[in-house]
């Protein structure tokens, strides 16, 4: 995390870090350098709460994301099989091909 740290705060731009857990220091002294931390537990407990149409958007998002701002055909290949494992009939395995 320090490298990106350096990153956000040189840039002055804000910085998003999904972690696993998390302690409150850890997360004050991110906070104070501009990231916001989503620890996994409470990303997914936030999720579960989510209606389908939204987490469906998620999904298309992230998809869009890793394919087009982020160019990087592994990440969405690796998406799609977590997809097709989990709903081989999701409609976003008709857009993208792995």
């Amino acid at each position: 995390m320090g490298s990106f740290q350096k990153q956000v705060t040189g840039n002055q731009i804000l910085g998003v870090a999904f972690v696993l857990s998390i302690d409150g220091e850890a997360s004050s002294v991110l906070s104070d350098s501009g990231i916001i931390s989503f620890a996994q537990d409470d990303l997914i407990k936030s999720v579960m709460i989510w209606d389908w149409q939204k987490q469906d958007a998620a999904v298309h998002e992230m998809l869009h994301y890793l394919a087009h701002i982020e160019q990087n055909p592994s990440a969405v290949n690796r998406l799609l099989g977590f997809i097709r494992d989990r709903d081989p009939e999701h409609n976003s395995l008709t857009y993208y091909q792995s």
